[in-house]
């Protein structure tokens, strides 16, 4: 093959465009040098990412176990507040319960009271009855001796 007719000026065109070209690789290849470091700093921010969202993620399912651990804690802690409720509602019927047994209780010691303090009259009055009667058959016993010739009745 033989070489072209190239003019000067042809050969001029030729040389601008080579040497343009040259400085479009050039730069080029500047840019993907800088793409790459870009591309690696991006690679080593995405790492740090990924190691912040599985600790992230840890750190959630650690919030849901003690989430659950506290939903567990608070339904029995219902059930004992439910329970101690129902203790005091029995509680409070066995003291009005109490309450109404001390007032029958007291009721029926009033009524003790009072014929103890009945029986304890009528026990003093028989005793007057039976002092009474003690002296009048004395009465009549000393009549009788007297008028009995040998002092007996």
């Amino acid at each position: 093959m033989s070489a072209p007719n190239w003019t000067p000026e042809m050969l001029n065109q030729l040389a601008a465009v080579s040497a343009e070209n040259t400085r479009n690789i050039a730069q080029f290849h500047e840019e993907m040098q800088e793409l790459k470091a870009q591309t690696q700093a991006n690679a080593i921010q995405i790492a740090e990412n990924t190691r912040n969202i599985a600790q992230f993620h840890e750190e959630m399912q650690e919030l849901k176990a003690q989430t659950q651990a506290n939903a567990i804690q608070i339904a029995e802690n219902t059930r004992n507040i439910a329970q101690f409720h129902e203790e005091m509602q029995e509680l409070k019927a066995q003291t009005q319960a109490n309450a109404r047994d001390i007032a029958e209780l007291r009721e029926a010691q009033a009524m003790l009271i009072q014929l103890y303090q009945e029986q304890q009259n009528r026990w003093a009055e028989a005793q007057q009855d039976i002092r009474i009667l003690y002296a009048q058959s004395q009465s009549i016993l000393d009549l009788l001796q007297r008028q009995s010739p040998n002092g007996r009745p």
